[in-house]
């Protein structure tokens, strides 16, 4: 029996796939260039576990056509299946995802996890060399960066990051464009023009991974002050903040105002992913509406006039790549685990690895960061280090 009526031919591949999964909140949205070549259905239940977080092994998830497919008959498709040989129009239902029996909480299966990892390097722990070898993508896969599919309107948060790093306006924006925070009656400049939202670099939801690594994901030092375009720009890691040292900065052997709120001031160059420097930095509503550009004042020349309407232009990205703004210290450790995502995804942004860019974290930070390699198994002597305990842990020397 035929499936349905003949198409006229054949459909072009889908750049992104609607997914709801079971108690799991509202569905979101799988882009292509998330998933692997030719993609299949396991590379998209794999995907939907990580955003989702419903702490539900991957053998037990389940992928159909619709959510009321299971209860018309319909079969579960089948995990090799390749996502381009599964109709969906722009007018079809989300994907559905489900499972049986009881899904754990977050924080439940944070504790299975690193239960784990810890569990099998205890195994592998008599020969130095394959513990190595093993622990290093065991750390990676433990302690990894991992994106929000949403993030949650808090007035708390935002006004926290507000007193810490002293501003009310986006971090990046507000010191690049100064002259947009001057009152202008024709085009909506002024004091709050760059509105900004609070992100959290390394994600709540990863807490107790952060407590290994020394990230209090609550301290303001763990979050920037940026509009809502540059937050979803962060969360996706296109973008990346890479501290700058100069000679005359602090030494490898000195961690300046190492306390829990440091005064100390770093240097960041923005650094922007290339598919996305000629694209207009965008205002976004608190749906996610795509409104107008951010447009910033042509300025003009000597001897110009500023008084009455001045010409506009927007602001794109490749406006903001390359160039430095100065903030009070964040966590190092938080920035460092975002860039090494940010490389995973787009080759041409700096591997935090690199002998040249390894040296920048660690100058700004060497106690913690010294930490952070040790869970990463960037040192030899990661396998000798037991976890961190919790007044290790927020002893305050970041």
């Amino acid at each position: 029996m035929a499936d349905g009526p003949a198409q006229s031919g054949p459909l072009p591949p889908a750049e992104s796939w609607w997914v709801l999964v079971k108690n799991a909140g509202d569905e979101f949205r799988v882009q292509r260039q998330d998933l692997p070549d030719r993609p299949t259905v396991s590379d998209l239940l794999q995907t939907a576990l990580a955003v989702s977080n419903v702490g539900v092994p991957l053998p037990r998830l389940k992928l159909y056509k619709h959510e009321n497919a299971r209860g018309q008959g319909e079969q579960q498709l089948a995990p090799r299946t390749l996502l381009d040989e599964i109709c969906t129009g722009s007018d079809a239902p989300p994907l559905f995802v489900d499972y049986e029996g009881m899904p754990t909480t977050s924080s439940q299966a944070e504790q299975q996890i690193m239960s784990g990892i810890r569990d099998l390097a205890a195994e592998v722990r008599a020969n130095r060399e394959e513990v190595q070898n093993v622990l290093q993508p065991m750390a990676r896969a433990l302690f990894g960066f991992r994106p929000t599919s949403s993030a949650t309107f808090d007035p708390t948060w935002e006004t926290r990051l507000s007193e810490y790093y002293n501003t009310t306006s986006c971090m990046i924006l507000g010191q690049l464009f100064p002259e947009c925070l001057k009152p202008d009656r024709y085009h909506g400049f002024g004091p709050d023009y760059f509105e900004p939202v609070g992100e959290h670099m390394y994600k709540k939801v990863q807490e107790l991974a952060g407590y290994e690594l020394g990230i209090d994901t609550t301290h303001p030092r763990n979050g920037l002050l940026i509009v809502k375009s540059l937050e979803k720009m962060f969360q996706e890691a296109h973008m990346v903040l890479v501290p700058t040292v100069s000679e005359e900065d602090v030494s490898e052997t000195d961690c300046p105002d190492s306390g829990d709120s440091p005064t100390e001031q770093v240097k960041l160059e923005i650094l922007i992913a290339k598919e996305f420097l000629g694209q207009d930095v965008l205002w976004i509503d608190k749906r996610r509406h795509t409104t107008a550009p951010f447009q910033r004042p042509i300025l003009q020349g000597k001897g110009g006039s500023s008084k009455g309407r001045r010409p506009v232009q927007p602001i794109k990205f490749a406006d903001l790549h390359a160039k430095q703004i100065t903030i009070r210290k964040p966590y190092m450790a938080s920035l460092y685990m975002q860039a090494i995502y940010a490389n995973h995804r787009h080759s041409e942004l700096p591997h935090p690895d690199d002998q040249e860019l390894l040296p920048k974290y660690r100058k700004r930070c060497p106690k913690g960061m010294e930490r952070l390699m040790i869970r990463m198994c960037l040192l030899s002597s990661c396998s000798e280090r037991p976890v961190l305990t919790q007044d290790e842990a927020f002893s305050g020397n970041l």
